[in-house]
C-alpha cells in the first residue's frame, strides 16, 4: 500500500514537494503512521527485506507486531520528529544464519497530524567499517613492510614495519616518489612494467635504502589496484627485509648474486655494477669497454666429453678470466659459455691490446683431467663481441646487447678473435629486426594460426590424436616458415606468450572436437626449450586446462632430447609433475639426440617419436630399418608408444607395421590442416576404419 500524496503543506511541517523527493528518493522503507502509532501506509523499495508482513498490517498498531525494545525506538523517535537537531536512532533485529540487521530509523512529522519513519538497511555499511578496522589492524601490525602507492607511484599510507625497517616516518616520505626500482636500470624495470601487466604482479629482489643511509636487500612484491577499466589506481608493495634471515639467507643471497660453478658475478650483479661504472664513467668524462664473448664449439664438449668436463672447462675460463682483470674491472658469467669483462678508466687506451692478450690466453688448449685419471687435451676458440661507452651505449642493457650483437656478426663468418660493434647493421641483422618487430604485431594482429597433423593407428589408419603445429599468415608474404621465426620468437622471450597462446587455442580446439563426437582425441603440443625454463609452466598449463575445460589426460606434451640436457634434474622433477596431474609426455625427435637407456628409464613419459631421419632412406638401407626395429622393440620393453614422423610413402608404412610401430604421421595420411578441414576428415572417418588394401 503506498503512502498517499499530501494534500495540504503548512508550516512548520514538511511541504508537499519535500514529501514527495522523500517518496521518490528514499532508499529502503517508509512508514506512514499517526501520533498512536498506527499503521496507514508504506513505500518499500525492492533491495529491502521487511521483517514484517506490512500489507496486513495497515491500520493496526506498528507498536504491537514489533519487539518491545524495537517499538520504544519508534516511539522515541517520534517524540524527536519535531527535532530537526536530533540524530538518527539504530535498532536491531536478528536475521536468516544467526546474522544481525542494523537498522537506521528517522522520524519527520507530516500533515494531517501523521509521521513519516524512514528506515534504512545499516547492515552491510557496518560489516564493511568492521572489515575495514579488521584490514586497517592488519596493515600495522603485519611484520612486512608495506606500501601504498597512488598511480604515480608517490606514496599515501605506510605501516608499523615500514617505518621500524626503514627508520622512515610516515610523514617523512608521504607524497614522495617510492617506483620499487627507480635506481634499477631500463632492462630491469621495462620485467617489472612486463610482468605487472602480463601476470598482475611482480615478486624479485632489490636493494633499498634506511634513513641512516644503510642500503639493504628487500623481497619484494608488487601488486597493482586496478579499476573497472583495467587502469591501475594504485600500487601495493610488500617487502620483506632479508639482511635479517641469517646464513642460509646470506648463501641465497650470494647465490643470487654469483654464479655457483665459477663464483663469477651473474648477469644481475654485471647489470647492477655496470649501470654504477657507466654513471661514473660519464660523470668523469671517461670511456669503458665490455668484451663479450663464447666460444663456438663447446656445445660439442658437452655432447661428446660430457658435463662434468664441460664445467672444469668453464672454472678454467673463469681463472683465466680473472688474471688478465685489474682491480676496476669486473668479469661475469652470463650462462652457459658466455663470459664478460668490463674494462674501466680506460682514458687513452684503445681495449684491442687487452682483448688481443684475451683472446690469445683462452685459446690455449685446457689440460682437463676425467673419470679414471684420464686426461683431456681441449682446444678452444673464443669468439668476442666488443662494445664501447658512450659511443655504443649509455645504458648497462644496450652496451651488453651491442657486444653481443658484435660478436653474433663474427659469428656468421666464421670467424675468431674479437669484433666491435658497428651502427651499420648487415643485411641478415637488419632482417632478423624486421622479422622480431613483425612477429611481436603479428601476436596483436592475430596472425598466428595453429594446423593439426594427424597421428594415426599404423594397422587401421585411424585418427587417434593430432598435433598442433604453429603457423604465421603473413599480411604480405603468406605463409612464414616456422623455422624462420621460432628462433626469433625464443631469442626475444615471444616464444612465452605465442606458446601459452597456441596452447590454449589448442585445447579449445580439441574440446569442441570432443563435444562434436569424437571424445577419444588427444591433442599434443610441443613445448620450447624457453618455455621449459619458465617456473610458471606448470601453473600456466593447468589455468589453460581450466578454463578450456579438457581433461588432463586428453593433453600430450612434446620434448626433445635436446631439452633434457639443458637441466636434466630441474626438467625431470617438472615432468613428473605433469604426470602427477594426468598429462601425456612424449619424448620428440628419438635418435638425433644424446641421451641413454639409463636416462630413458627415468624419463615419466608415455611415447617415444621416432625422428623422420631414420624413415628418408626406408626399405633401401639395411641399417636404417634395422635401427628402426631396434627404437620400436626398445620403446615397447619400457612399455611406451612408439610413433614414426615424416611418413611420406607406402614403403615406410609397410616397413612400420612389420616393426610393431603403433602409431604414425605424415603426409602419406594428411598434411597439417586447419580446424576445419581436420573435423572435415574426423567425420569421414567416423564409423570404419579405412581399408588399406
Amino acid at each position: 500500500m503506498l503512502i498517499p500524496e499530501p494534500k495540504t503543506p503548512h508550516p512548520p511541517e514538511v511541504s508537499a514537494a519535500t514529501l514527495r523527493l522523500l517518496l521518490e528518493t528514499v532508499p529502503d522503507l517508509l512508514l506512514r503512521v499517526d501520533a498512536q502509532g498506527t499503521l496507514l501506509g508504506y513505500k518499500l523499495s525492492d533491495a529491502f527485506q521487511a521483517e514484517l508482513p506490512l500489507e496486513d498490517m495497515v491500520g493496526q498498531s506498528l507498536y504491537d507486531n514489533l519487539p518491545e525494545t524495537v517499538a520504544d525506538v519508534f516511539r522515541r523517535a517520534v517524540e524527536l520528529a519535531s527535532d530537526a537537531d536530533a540524530p538518527p536512532l539504530e535498532y536491531c533485529l536478528p536475521g536468516e544464519g544467526g546474522q544481525q540487521l542494523v537498522r537506521e530509523l528517522r522520524a519527520v512529522s507530516v500533515p494531517e497530524e501523521a509521521y513519516l519513519l524512514l528506515v534504512r538497511d545499516l547492515t552491510r555499511q557496518r560489516e564493511a567499517e568492521s572489515q575495514l578496522k579488521l584490514m586497517a589492524t592488519l596493515f600495522e601490525h603485519t611484520r612486512e613492510g608495506v606500501v601504498v602507492c597512488d598511480a604515480e607511484w608517490r606514496v599515501q599510507a605506510v605501516n608499523g614495519a615500514f617505518r621500524e625497517i626503514t627508520g622512515f616516518s610516515s610523514a617523512d616520505v608521504r607524497d614522495e616518489r617510492m617506483h620499487p626500482l627507480d635506481a634499477a636500470t631500463d632492462e630491469l624495470r621495462a620485467d617489472l612494467e612486463g610482468e605487472l601487466e602480463r601476470a598482475g604482479t611482480w615478486r624479485g629482489e632489490v636493494h633499498a635504502r634506511r634513513k641512516d643511509g644503510e642500503f639493504y636487500p628487500q623481497w619484494l612484491t608488487v601488486t597493482p589496484v586496478l579499476d573497472a577499466e583495467g587502469h591501475a589506481t594504485h600500487y601495493l608493495q610488500v617487502f620483506t627485509d632479508l639482511s635479517k634471515r641469517g646464513p642460509m639467507t646470506r648463501r641465497l643471497g650470494y647465490l643470487h648474486h654469483y654464479d655457483s660453478l665459477t663464483s663469477l658475478p651473474n648477469e644481475r650483479l654485471l647489470l647492477e655494477r655496470l649501470s654504477k661504472a657507466l654513471a661514473t664513467a660519464e660523470r668523469e668524462e671517461r670511456r669503458l669497454a665490455l668484451l663479450r664473448f663464447d666460444y663456438n664449439q663447446f656445445r660439442a664438449i658437452n655432447d661428446t666429453l660430457g658435463y662434468t668436463i664441460g664445467d672444469q672447462i668453464l672454472a678454467e675460463v673463469a681463472e683465466r678470466l680473472r688474471s688478465v682483470a685489474r682491480l676496476s674491472d669486473t668479469c661475469a658469467r652470463l650462462h652457459a659459455d658466455e663470459f664478460v669483462l668490463v674494462l674501466e678508466e680506460l682514458r687513452e687506451r684503445s681495449p684491442t691490446d687487452k682483448a688481443s692478450e684475451l683472446v690469445e690466453l683462452l685459446g690455449q688448449p685446457y689440460e682437463i683431467e676425467g673419470e679414471g685419471g684420464q686426461r683431456h687435451r681441449v682446444q678452444l676458440n673464443p669468439c668476442m663481441g666488443i662494445a664501447l661507452f658512450p659511443p655504443d651505449g649509455r645504458r648497462a642493457d644496450a652496451l651488453l646487447r651491442n657486444a653481443g650483437v658484435a660478436r653474433d656478426r663474427l659469428k656468421t663468418q666464421d670467424g675468431v678473435g674479437f669484433e666491435y660493434y658497428s651502427e651499420e647493421p648487415d643485411l641478415q641483422a637488419l632482417r632478423r629486426i624486421q622479422l622480431e618487430r613483425a612477429l611481436r604485431r603479428a601476436l596483436q594482429e592475430q596472425e598466428l594460426l595453429l594446423f593439426y597433423q594427424p597421428k594415426v593407428d599404423v594397422v587401421t589408419q585411424r585418427v587417434l590424436g593430432v598435433e598442433a603445429l604453429l603457423r604465421w599468415k603473413h599480411p604480405s608474404r603468406g605463409l612464414v616458415s616456422p623455422a624462420e621465426f621460432i628462433p626469433v620468437a625464443e631469442d626475444t622471450g615471444l616464444i612465452l606468450p605465442i606458446g601459452e597462446w597456441a596452447l590454449e587455442v589448442a585445447c579449445r580446439q580439441t574440446k569442441a572436437w570432443q563435444s562434436a563426437g569424437f571424445p577419444d582425441l588427444r591433442v599434443a603440443v610441443n613445448l620450447s626449450p624457453i618455455q621449459l625454463q619458465d617456473e610458471r609452466l606448470l601453473e600456466t598449463v593447468g589455468r589453460v586446462l581450466e578454463r578450456s575445460g579438457l581433461d588432463a589426460a586428453s593433453l600430450e606434451l612434446e620434448i626433445t632430447e635436446s631439452q633434457l640436457l639443458e637441466d636434466l634434474e630441474g626438467t625431470l622433477q617438472l615432468l613428473h609433475e605433469f604426470k602427477e596431474r594426468g598429462i601425456k609426455l612424449s619424448l620428440d625427435d628419438f635418435g638425433t639426440g644424446h641421451s641413454s637407456l639409463s636416462l630413458l628409464c627415468q624419463l615419466p613419459i608415455d611415447a617415444l617419436k621416432i625422428d623422420k631421419s631414420f624413415l628418408d632412406r626406408i626399405p633401401e638401407s639395411v641399417k636404417e630399418r634395422a635401427i628402426l626395429d631396434a627404437i620400436v622393440t626398445m620403446g615397447h620393453s619400457l612399455k611406451l608408444a612408439v610413433i614414426a614422423e615424416g611418413v611420406e610413402s607406402r614403403a615406410q608404412l609397410d616397413a612400420l607395421r612389420e616393426t610393431g610401430c603403433d602409431q604414425l604421421q605424415g603426409y602419406f595420411f594428411s598434411r597439417p590442416l586447419p580446424a576445419d578441414e581436420l573435423k572435415a576428415l574426423l567425420q569421414r572417418q567416423r564409423g570404419d576404419a579405412v581399408d588399406d588394401e
